[in-house]
């Protein structure tokens, strides 16, 4: 029967590009890769995106044997959330500090799939600064962790999930860096972890992401997973 995937519209960046974006994950009771192509072109998607498993071999090369292309590799992050508090200097973010924070989020993340995308590279700064507003103002995350000293060095929104919180996003202002602000804030969100008395802390971000992955390594995290986005455009 071969390997079967779901397919379903997002919304949310369809209605932000202005462009009809459908994604696509496995479904042991979905449809083969080229009938799931077959209904987004004929539903009106300009762009299908899926996130599939690096274990998942088998499905990735369904994909790209139906024409879909690797944009770039992801990886899951553990730290198990433990000890004293490590006593970083950080504070809460609040509505004064929105202006600060979008400007900084919509010139910090190069490695996104969305700058990557010649579709969506132009407003791929406007999106990172919604995204990140979204984590201050919104349901994104529960709370947004701040750093810096006169300026803002950079931020990270913690959201908790059960017994497990996670990094909705981080980012370092592109003037600050190589001052210990991204160690910081992976120590901030242990502490905050901690004092909501989550078990473990989990992030993603791009594996190819060298800086990236290298801060997540040495604030104590370790790789439990990989995965593969697959995208075309119509």
């Amino acid at each position: 029967m071969g390997t079967q995937f779901r397919l379903w519209r997002n919304e949310y960046d369809s209605q932000f590009f202005g462009q009809s974006f459908f994604q696509f994950a496995l479904d042991d009771k979905g449809q083969p890769i080229s009938d799931l192509i077959s209904q987004a072109r004929a539903e009106g998607a300009n762009h299908l995106v899926g996130l599939l498993p690096s274990s998942q071999a088998e499905a990735i090369e369904a994909a790209q044997q139906a024409g879909l292309h690797l944009l770039l590799p992801i990886g899951d992050l553990d730290c198990k959330v433990e000890g004293p508090c490590l006593g970083e200097k950080y504070r809460a973010g609040g509505p004064e500090d929105a202006m600060a924070l979008a400007e900084l989020a919509g010139s910090c993340f190069s490695y996104s799939r969305f700058n990557r995308m010649k579709a969506t590279k132009e407003l791929a700064g406007a999106y990172h600064r919604a995204w990140a507003l979204n984590c201050l103002e919104g349901d994104q995350a529960d709370e947004v962790l701040l750093v810096g000293d006169s300026v803002l060095g950079g931020f990270v929104g913690v959201k908790a999930e059960d017994d497990t919180a996670r990094i909705v996003l981080l980012g370092v202002a592109s003037g600050q860096r190589g001052k210990g602000w991204g160690l910081a804030l992976c120590r901030a969100a242990l502490d905050w972890s901690r004092q909501k008395g989550m078990n473990r802390l989990r992030v993603r971000t791009e594996a190819d992401n060298i800086p990236s992955m290298s801060l997540y390594c040495k604030a104590g995290f370790l790789p439990i997973g990989h995965s593969v986005y697959l995208s075309i455009s119509f």
